[in-house]
């Protein structure tokens, strides 16, 4: 019996569904929407207060920073728009995690286009921001950023041909730098 009630312990302790109610669904677009108006308004004391002391991102452009660092560099997205797309959100226990696109304009010029990653954990009775984390699309297709891709590869072809890696165009014409020795 004991054995029984363990199993059903554990089943309903650790099995969450990863499909968040509707009501918590809005409760999360609400906060994602909340920081996005914070750090395209470049309102440092609202972020201060939203990302969690344990918050850490990694950026599109490769940079690892945490809450301390983040803050020293808060306020380049100040005046930008952004659009998002293909919004996902899923949920497990406390921790939700809402995926997605965006596209950032300064302008109504686009600056960037990433996909991202945000991590989100309910305690203390709110939800904490504590993770961000973004991957450029700029190599995606045929954009400016592909083509600016392109020429460097061509600028710098001959000394290509002397490296150790390899640079191959895929045929969905993404671009991947595959490691050689």
């Amino acid at each position: 019996m004991p054995v029984v009630f363990c199993l059903m312990f554990l089943q309903t302790a650790f099995a969450q569904a990863p499909d968040p109610s509707d009501s918590l669904k809005n409760v999360l677009i609400a906060k994602e929407a909340e920081m996005f108006r914070v750090v395209l308004n470049g309102d440092k004391p609202a972020a201060e207060k939203m990302f969690a002391t344990d918050y850490m991102t990694i950026n599109a452009d490769g940079t690892m920073q945490d809450k301390t660092e983040t803050m020293k560099l808060f306020g380049k997205f100040k005046g930008a728009t952004t659009t998002l797309s293909d919004k996902r959100i899923r949920t497990y226990g406390n921790l939700s995690i809402i995926t997605g696109g965006a596209k950032f304009y300064i302008k109504s010029i686009l600056v960037a286009q990433i996909f991202y990653t945000e991590t989100w954990i309910f305690r203390n009775g709110q939800w904490d921001f504590i993770g961000w984390q973004g991957t450029d699309r700029a190599l995606q297709g045929d954009g400016p950023g592909v083509r600016r891709v392109r020429d460097v590869i061509q600028r710098t072809s001959c000394s290509a041909r002397k490296s150790t890696s390899r640079v191959a165009a895929l045929p969905d014409g993404f671009l991947t730098h595959r490691g050689g020795r």
